[in-house]
């Protein structure tokens, strides 16, 4: 029984001590500022960790992110801070009132600041009493630690970034040699063979004439597992266009009294009678293309639709000889000439007759080159820049494997020879002559290591692809050629447009032909590359994409200040405490209950009910704190 009251009296002293230790000292304060600098070194440790990581470095129980910790902690720091300011504050109204007297105003005043934002903002700006130094640092950590977390928030951001990564699969077809097309050999005194184009390229080429550019480099066949890939630039065998305004050479000639020829399909079956006495005008140009027409008279004027007009024809050629501007294109494997008239103009009544209607003429080709590519896939989209870049044959290439004396038709052309069609003439739009030769070859100029090959059927099998398309031969007595007019529907005698082709019509609804040619040019480039004969890749960098931690440190400015002086303000606070002897009653209420204004001055104002009237009152009331050995609290004097 002596022991157990032995034991309740040491436990009740170690109570009491502990008590003192947390009441009578500074060290809950002192344990309240360690642990808030704590969290703040726990946080920037952490910032300073992942700043520039990959989020998936972080590693934590599920759903619980690197912000949720940091908050976390920043709640930490600044509650604790709270509790070692507020508490200093509270012993500044002890101290303020020790120095001199004050109001009771003023005394109730600094009582609020200790309590939270509220009471730190009415001593700041809105109390008209002067304050210390040490009072406005305190009131104003508790005002600013409001805006902890808001600057917390934006220390953390992220951003995307590509990694490249090794040994994934990336990449992009490229050409070097292409064989495609197919043509069958025959003999009866002089060679032929007939030839046809790859339905992959003529497909190439039916989808360059329908589809937009941007669709086209889609449908170059990649590889690219993760949707982003970087490419090394590289050469690769290609087409080139170029179009040029060839009006110049047109030769314009007008017979009279001359019958204009009406396209047999628009007269078939019409029994009525034909004008047979009208002008007739000739535009044509140097390779045979011509576009003719004749004059409206007195009897049609009225009705234009009886006189068949023509607004454009169009004539392919496979010799730079035949052209008018390409004649330095060795490379070149197809050329066109378009004469087009204005078709408005032709049917306009108040014109005097066809010869006064403005016509242009537009030549266009197609050649072999070398092209240089910079491709990148993003997003899973590719895009491709290519650049032309200075090639030339090889002069060992296309060159004959036979005997000239094999080739004993009269119509070889044999100054043509070095031309990529041979000198050859078109027979059927699949059926040309033929001479055996070996590969073409193109070099890249100022890097001979790199070399291209195209075989003869593949340049062969060209032509009665593009013969398909755009005819080769236009004379006086039939409108043949890509012609596309004003014809007459002779039912109902109506006027209507017809083309002798598709591809006609497209070249006239084109409103930008140089532009047509070049997405026709860049169909037939990627089908190259689809078709390489060895279907020959080239290797990229895959880049997959991660998200990276960015730590914004100056946001970081804010919270480390205000450890920082509240800290500072804490110590200042307890030395002066010390020097001044006071007790640390800090904010506790209970020392104003026991030690306030004595009963005589508190009786005089017992009728002071409203906080109002209270208010009023201590602003005329001076009091000041007395620790004479017979007193201690505040007095009033």
């Amino acid at each position: 029984m002596r022991i157990r009251k032995i034991d309740k009296k040491l436990s009740s002293k170690a109570r009491d001590r502990l008590g003192n230790l947390f009441e009578n000292t500074w060290l809950p304060e002192l344990l309240a500022l360690i642990t808030s600098l704590a969290s703040l070194i726990v946080i920037i440790g952490l910032l300073a960790a992942y700043d520039g990581q990959d989020i998936s470095c972080w590693h934590f129980p599920e759903g619980i992110t690197l912000n949720a910790v940091i908050s976390t902690f920043s709640t930490i720091s600044k509650g604790f801070l709270a509790v070692a300011v507020s508490a200093g504050l509270g012993q500044w109204k002890w101290l303020w009132f020790r120095k001199e007297e004050r109001t009771l105003k003023a005394f109730d005043v600094l009582d609020r600041s200790s309590r939270g934002p509220w009471g730190s903002t009415q001593l700041l700006f809105i109390s008209k009493f002067k304050y210390e130094i040490e009072e406005a640092s305190g009131s104003l950590v508790i005002i600013l630690s409001l805006l902890t977390d808001p600057f917390v928030q934006q220390v953390l951001t992220y951003h995307v970034e590509s990694e490249p990564r090794d040994g994934i699969n990336a990449q992009l077809p490229v050409a070097y040699k292409y064989s495609k097309g197919s043509e069958t050999v025959t003999k009866s005194g002089v060679s032929s063979v007939r030839a046809m184009m790859d339905f992959s390229m003529s497909g190439a080429l039916l989808r360059g004439l329908s589809q937009d550019a941007k669709v086209i480099t889609q449908q170059v066949p990649f590889v690219c597992n993760s949707g982003n890939c970087t490419y090394e630039v590289f050469p690769s065998l290609g087409v080139c266009s170029a179009c040029n305004n060839i009006s110049s050479a047109l030769m314009k000639s007008i017979m009279h009294n001359k019958f204009s020829q009406v396209d047999p399909a628009v007269t078939e079956g019409y029994t009525g009678s034909l004008p047979m006495s009208r002008n007739l005008t000739t535009y044509s140009l140097p390779d045979g293309n011509m576009l003719y027409n004749s004059d409206l008279d007195d009897s049609n004027r009225e009705d234009p639709s009886s006189n068949p007009q023509v607004s454009m024809t169009a004539k392919a050629n496979f010799d730079p000889a035949q052209t008018h501007s390409f004649r330095d294109q060795s490379l070149l494997f197809f050329g066109l000439s378009i004469i087009r008239a204005n078709y408005k103009m032709i049917t306009d009544t108040q014109m005097s007759g066809w010869s006064e209607t403005p016509v242009t003429a537009t030549e266009c080709a197609l050649c072999f080159c070398g092209k240089q590519i910079n491709a990148s896939v993003q997003n899973g989209v590719l895009r491709e820049h290519m650049q032309t870049i200075p090639t030339s044959r090889i002069s060992d290439s296309w060159r004959s494997t036979g005997a000239v004396s094999d080739f004993t038709d009269t119509s070889f052309n044999f100054s043509s020879a070095d031309a990529l069609n041979s000198g050859l003439k078109g027979d059927q739009a699949s059926r040309v002559l033929w001479i055996p030769r070996s590969d073409l070859q193109i070099v890249i100029k100022g890097s001979p290591e790199q070399t291209f090959n195209v075989s003869q059927v593949s340049i062969d099998s060209m032509q009665p692809g593009f013969l398909s398309l755009f005819p080769a031969d236009i004379d006086e007595t039939e409108t043949q050629g890509a012609s596309f007019g004003n014809v007459v529907l002779l039912v109902g005698n109506t006027s209507a447009v017809k083309a002798t082709s598709s591809s006609a019509r497209v070249l006239w609804d084109s409103s930008n032909v140089t532009e047509l040619f070049e997405t026709l040019a860049l169909s037939m480039t990627n089908e190259l590359r689809r078709s390489d004969d060895n279907n020959e890749k080239i290797n990229g960098t895959t880049e997959f994409s991660i998200t990276i931690i960015q730590v914004n440190w100056p946001w970081m400015a804010l919270p480390i200040g205000l450890v920082i002086f509240g800290s500072i303000f804490v110590i200042i606070s307890a030395l002066e405490s010390h020097r001044l002897r006071q007790p640390i009653w800090k904010d506790e209420s209970l020392p104003i209950l026991f030690h306030g204004l004595d009963q005589d001055s508190t009786q005089s104002r017992s009728n002071l009910l409203r906080i109002r009237d209270m208010s009023r009152m201590a602003e005329m009331t001076k009091v000041r704190f007395v620790n004479d050995g017979r007193k201690i609290g505040l007095g009033m004097f």
